[in-house]
Formats: structure tokens, C-alpha cells, sequence
């Protein structure tokens, strides 16, 4: 079909229901807090990973109930190891605490936020690790010789771009995983 003004608009090569695996790592956060007595305090946040790229998707303060569901078709199998995803959050961590030149501890501050690191922080455990399935409604466009995914929520039917992005990064895989659950 046609777009605006005549330009190639995109089409719709697939939809569907899509399963997308996650993981919900428990970071164990300890901090001194207090002025005149300090007192060590720790908490626990559980932040929840897409498993192609290990991308942050959300941080709980409180341990986040998941359910037992029946996904059928269109499972897509993680690509990324909790093991692999631990490693990086530790090693993320553990590189902005021991770095003191500005600039460095900077870059590390927003590699630690974007992993769901809440600094400051004086010690970090991964406690826990759970796998599970987020519902995503995936649409596959195509415009000419280039094609992108649209992500949609399934729990609240809301457009995710950064979950969009990473299927997109991740197309290959997706259409791969889609090809051999048609079979």
C-alpha cells in the first residue's frame, strides 16, 4: 500500500502473541545511613530483565507475584544466561566502587542505573534468580528491504518502544524462534 503523500508505507509481515522470556534477579543492597550514628541498613530489589539482551524492563520494591500460565505456541527460548546477566550486574557494580576519577565513576554510575543498581550503595549480593514469561503482542513491519518489531503489552496494551527496539535488535533470533514454532 501507499503511504502519506504516495511514500511506501510499512506492512504487516507477522502478528502475534509472543512469550518473552525473563528474569527476576533479587539484588541485596546494603548502605550506612545516619549522620551522627551510623547504622548499616540493607534492603532487597527486584528488578526484572527481558533474557534476549538483558535489557531492565522494571524494579520492584516488593517481590513482584508470578503466576503458573500456559504459554502454548510462540515461546521464545531466553538467549541470555542468568549466570551472564549476574556476572555483568557484579561486575558493573563492583567497577563503580573501585574507581575514583570522576568521569570513570560517572560512566559506571549510569551502567550500574541502567542495570537497576540503586546507588549509592557499599555492598551488593544477587540473592535470587527466577525465570519467567512476559505476554507481548509482536508486530513484524516491513517497508521496501528493511523491517522493524512493534511491541505492544499484553497485560496493559500500551506501545513499549524500549522492548521494540530490542526485538528489533533481536530480529533474526525472533523470526527464527517464530519459523521454528510454526513447524
Amino acid at each position: 500500500g501507499k503511504g502519506v503523500l504516495g511514500l511506501g508505507a510499512e506492512e504487516v509481515a507477522w502478528f502475534g502473541l509472543v512469550w518473552l522470556p525473563c528474569l527476576l534477579l533479587t539484588l541485596g543492597c546494603t548502605r550506612q545511613e545516619g549522620r551522627l550514628r551510623k547504622r548499616t541498613r540493607h534492603s532487597s530489589v527486584f528488578n526484572l530483565y527481558e533474557a534476549l539482551d538483558g535489557t531492565l524492563l522494571e524494579g520492584f520494591a516488593v517481590d513482584p507475584s508470578i503466576a503458573e500460565v500456559e504459554v502454548g505456541r510462540h515461546l521464545l527460548p531466553p538467549r541470555l544466561k542468568p549466570r551472564a546477566l549476574r556476572a555483568e550486574i557484579t561486575t558493573t557494580f563492583d567497577k563503580w566502587h573501585s574507581v575514583v576519577q570522576g568521569a570513570a565513576r560517572e560512566r559506571w554510575a549510569q551502567a550500574a542505573t541502567r542495570l537497576g543498581i540503586p546507588l549509592p550503595i557499599d555492598a551488593l549480593s544477587l540473592d535470587d534468580a527466577t525465570t519467567c514469561v512476559l505476554p507481548v503482542y509482536v508486530a513484524i513491519l516491513r517497508q521496501r528491504d528493511s523491517r522493524r518489531v512493534v511491541v505492544i503489552d499484553g497485560g496493559d496494551g500500551t506501545l513499549d518502544e524500549p522492548l521494540s527496539a530490542v526485538l528489533t535488535a533481536n530480529l533474526g533470533y525472533l523470526t527464527e524462534a517464530l519459523d521454528a514454532a510454526a513447524r
